[in-house]
């Protein structure tokens, strides 16, 4: 990797900031997207410029200790001394940090000078007592625990790809000669929120975003030539930022996704199985450099604590949208793969990211509320497990049964468990530290909505099955009618090895269901049919019947409504007494329920 040069230059702008007063550290560092920041503002933005420079070279920094490139000796210059207590405990800088996403200066200044409370042994005042204000929050963020070397574990790879410290120093070499053209460097303005104002020079004009997006869908015509022009310049940026970053996070994938990517023809890329899903630990940590600009291209909102939400469509969703327009199916082709990637490294960065805020907050609890941590506890035969841990100890079943049920290894041992960990370190999840390769999730939601849901959501579970997509589905979720069919599904996959596949025969337990699930259902004249004070013939359960799937038991109340003999007719009985079934013929008199309502049944062959 290339050396950062004139640190003693490029790192002056933070002693500038200290020097300031805080109001006006305030004034200079404010959001361009809260105040206008016009082109007047000259010495603000050069100051600005200043700082982005010195921010992007400490997450540059922090990204080679990640990789365990270097360490802050190597550096050659006295990390302690880049930021002093003055900017550490600046609200404007912090919320200039936080505006920028500049999450890798924060994880920085945790290694270069974490807070005295994350020592176990703290003894001190809690930070009310020592700030001004209750709720104010810390510059610092935990370290994520350096990517190993090691072996990249596929199974789809005959030949397992070694990473040492060669591999990830050409990486972040490869990344950082991703210098934008003169197209990206607008591309990156624009996402910045710099729009000129054809009219004023000095101001910026905050409608251009807007006019941009109709102008992709065709839904601007008339432009003057100078804003077609600067709009097609945007746009021809925006597709090969995205393009080349991409393809360089995809160059870190195994052999085959990389093969399939680097097709002759966007149009005959064959996208793998779980999608284009960055998986490997190394991207997530040169993503840090990248993930302002993802977020922008995305058009997501990232807050402090690192939670992301997309209250809109993305950029590159509308300029797919204009290539369908122009019939420019290539392109169309490239951004939809483009922008897979791009929210695959994205959500591991982000994954990295609020990690580091979880584990922050975990030792200022630690600190300052003892009695919430689990070491209070005092008891050795409670072990209190981190939710990371306890995550991929899930994710670890998950793989186990995927493999079963994708026939992929049908008889393979549980994998291996790995080395455990201790103290803070058991707070991370491995995904952060490893090399292991982490599959796609899927995940099934059942809805509720009585009966009429339960007969949909059995119909979506035929389809699955008969396309062979059931066995794909890891979790299931389900509510009220969703739950009814869920567990019987739940029940066939326990009591069956092969329930989910495509040549399993469901016929004998779908007419189970429907013979036996009449308490369900609402009967055809149901205002006509509800027992009670309102007057009909009701219809109770003996107790010697059966309900779904647990021979034995009972309905936990006496009275259902049954369904026409013509919809549901059972054919198979699990006792010796032919079900019995209701009359539909209304009481002359309102008849509350009671031990004379058994009167009223009629029997009829099964």
């Amino acid at each position: 990797m290339s050396p950062i040069p004139d640190f003693a230059t490029r790192f002056s702008i933070f002693q500038k900031l200290a020097g300031m007063e805080e109001e006006e550290r305030r004034s200079a560092l404010r959001p361009h997207d809260d105040v206008d920041l016009g082109t007047g503002d000259a010495d603000i933005k050069r100051l600005r410029e200043r700082l982005d420079d010195a921010l992007d070279t400490l997450t540059q920094m922090e990204i080679g200790c990640e990789l365990s490139l270097y360490d802050l000796t190597s550096l050659g210059v006295d990390s302690k001394k880049i930021l002093g207590p003055v900017l550490i405990k600046s609200d404007a800088f912090l919320r200039y940090l936080g505006a920028y996403l500049y999450f890798g200066v924060r994880i920085f200044a945790g290694r270069i000078a974490p807070p005295p409370w994350w020592d176990p042994g703290y003894q001190g005042l809690r930070p009310e007592f020592t700030y001004p204000f209750v709720n104010k929050r810390t510059l610092q963020l935990a370290v994520p625990p350096s990517v190993a070397d090691g072996t990249l574990i596929d199974p789809d790879v005959v030949n397992p790809r070694v990473v040492d410290q060669n591999y990830k120093k050409d990486a972040l070499d490869s990344f950082l000669a991703l210098i934008p053209d003169p197209d990206e460097a607008a591309a990156l303005l624009f996402l910045d929120g710099f729009h000129p104002d054809e009219t004023n020079e000095q101001t910026f004009d905050v409608d251009e975003p807007a006019e941009f997006d109709l102008w992709l869908r065709g839904l601007r015509p008339g432009l003057s030539s100078e804003r077609a022009e600067r709009f097609t310049r945007i746009r021809d940026g925006l597709i090969k930022w995205s393009g080349r970053h991409a393809a360089f996070y995809i160059s870190l994938e195994p052999e085959p996704t990389q093969r399939s990517w680097n097709a002759s023809n966007p149009l005959s890329r064959r996208r793998p199985k779980d999608g284009w899903v960055i998986t490997n630990a190394v991207s997530a940590r040169i993503a840090l450099a990248d993930f302002y600009w993802i977020a922008r291209l995305l058009r997501a909102e990232v807050s402090a604590s690192g939670r992301v939400s997309y209250p809109r469509t993305s950029w590159l969703h509308s300029l797919r949208f204009q290539s369908v327009l122009q019939d420019h199916r290539d392109i169309t082709a490239s951004l939809r793969a483009e922008e897979e990637v791009l929210r695959s490294a994205f959500d591991f960065v982000s994954d990295l990211i609020l990690n580091s805020v979880e584990v922050t907050n975990a030792l200022e609890r630690r600190a300052f509320e003892p009695e919430q941590h689990p070491d209070s506890l005092n008891d050795p035969r409670i072990k209190v497990q981190p939710w990371r841990a306890v995550f991929d100890a899930e994710l670890r079943e998950l793989e186990l049964q995927k493999n079963t049920r994708e026939y992929s290894c049908p008889r393979c041992e549980p994998p291996i468990a790995p080395t455990p960990l201790t103290g803070d370190a058991e707070q991370w999840s491995r995904r952060l530290s490893t090399l292991r390769d982490t599959r796609h999730r899927v995940g099934l939601a059942l809805s509720g909505g009585g009966i009429r849901s339960a007969t949909f959501n059995l119909g979506v579970l035929q389809g699955l099955q008969e396309l062979d997509l059931l066995r794909h589905i890891d979790y299931i979720s389900t509510v009220s009618g969703g739950g009814f069919i869920g567990s019987w599904l739940v029940g066939n996959v326990r009591r069956s090895q092969h329930w989910l596949g495509r040549l399993t025969c469901w016929d004998e337990s779908i007419e189970h269901l429907r013979s036996y699930s009449n308490y369900l259902a609402p009967s055809p004249a149901s205002s006509a049919q509800t027992p009670g004070p309102s007057g009909s013939a009701g219809c109770a359960m003996p107790s010697s019947s059966r309900s779904l799937g647990s021979p034995g038991s009972s309905p936990s109340s006496p009275w259902y409504f049954s369904p026409s003999k013509a919809s549901y007719t059972p054919r198979t009985t699990y006792s010796a007494q032919t079900p019995p079934t209701c009359s539909t013929k209304p009481t002359s008199s309102p008849t509350p329920p009671g031990p004379e309502a058994s009167d009223r049944w009629t029997s009829s062959p099964a």
